[in-house]
């Protein structure tokens, strides 16, 4: 489907972020274009920065909403919700979803971003009381078990795994926290920065092992987990585990495109993937960045969401390259201003 007189169809996969944030960029700039958002979460936009908060009981879930359903409504913005893409046929120019048909478009945005890695050891797959800790959903039901667990794990070196122990030692419930490395973040802290975090989870009464991981899940007959076994040997009882086992991006969509990926999706500095008339934005996005002559990837929220702030990347990520789908270009790179 060509570009034509008539009004366009963007087509937006993902309303995190990234996607909203480009459907509102576009909107300014094309006050006919037809805009259809596609989420596979029943929420529109929130704030998933807030949502530790959340997990701890210190902020509400409904305070973590960015735009409302309203809004889209005011932006005619067509939001569909619980929705997942399962095929794209760029040549046709064609988006098929499992719930709402099919939607063509003159140009496509895939903004999907990651997933958590499941814990994919013996006993965990259909174990109930293991839990991934990213959207609201999860927070909410992770909030309603913690307030009936006694102790909890958690496996996983990250940023997330780190959010779960506190967010669970925060209700008093007693922790494990069991990293495979020889400490947290072992790739981006010194072994004096680890320290540290060590010294302040244990100061609140988190017991950290390290050099271990779970090597199988045990479950009571009622298929709640009961304990886990370790690689050194030890069995550990739990009636709650939390993993933060890193993200992987979501690119299934686009099997059989031709769209070339990596981690995520190749992209030039355009966010041009190699299909013409499809795009890529958001943490999934492995950009071209003009500043270091290479490749890039990041996937912060200050990096994705605020083009009005100091770094040519934030201006031009969201705001100055999402508006190449209207038929501008401006490579941006990271560097500050």
């Amino acid at each position: 489907m060509g570009d034509t007189d008539a009004p366009r169809t963007f087509v937006i996969i993902g309303n995190g972020v990234a996607g909203t944030t480009a459907a509102e960029t576009l909107r300014k700039g094309d006050a006919t274009a037809r805009i259809i958002l596609i989420g596979d979460e029943p929420h529109p936009l929130y704030n998933r920065v807030a949502l530790p908060k959340v997990l701890k009981g210190i902020t509400a879930p409904e305070r973590t909403f960015i735009k409302t359903l309203a809004w889209h409504t005011d932006n005619n913005i067509e939001l569909i919700l619980n929705t997942t893409v399962v095929r794209i046929d760029p040549e046709r120019q064609l988006v098929e979803t499992d719930t709402h048909g099919v939607f063509t478009y003159h140009r496509l945005l895939v903004a999907t971003g990651g997933t958590p890695n499941l814990l994919n050891v013996d006993g965990a797959r259909g174990t109930k009381g293991i839990y991934h800790f990213q959207t609201l959903d999860d927070t909410t039901t992770i909030l309603d078990r913690i307030r009936k667990s006694k102790h909890a794990i958690v496996t996983g070196g990250s940023f997330i795994a780190y959010e779960l122990t506190e967010g669970f030692r925060h209700h008093g419930v007693r922790t494990t926290w069991m990293i495979r490395g020889t400490r947290f973040l072992h790739r981006i802290l010194d072994a004096e920065g680890g320290a540290f975090v060590d010294r302040l989870a244990k100061a609140v009464g988190v017991e950290t092992v390290y050099g271990d991981e779970i090597a199988s899940v045990n479950a009571g007959a009622d298929g709640e987990i009961s304990s886990v076994n370790c690689r050194s040997g030890a069995t550990i009882d739990c009636d709650l585990l939390g993993a933060g086992l890193g993200l992987r991006m979501r690119i299934e969509c686009l099997r059989d495109t031709g769209v070339k990926v990596n981690r995520g999706i190749v992209t030039n500095e355009f966010l041009e993937t190699s299909v013409p008339n499809i795009y890529a934005a958001g943490d999934i996005a492995e950009f071209f960045d003009v500043s270091i002559g290479t490749h890039n990837q990041m996937g912060t929220w200050n990096t994705l969401t605020f083009p009005y702030q100091h770094c040519r990347y934030q201006q031009g990520r969201v705001s100055q390259k999402l508006n190449h789908l209207l038929g501008n270009k401006f490579p941006v790179s990271t560097e500050w201003e």
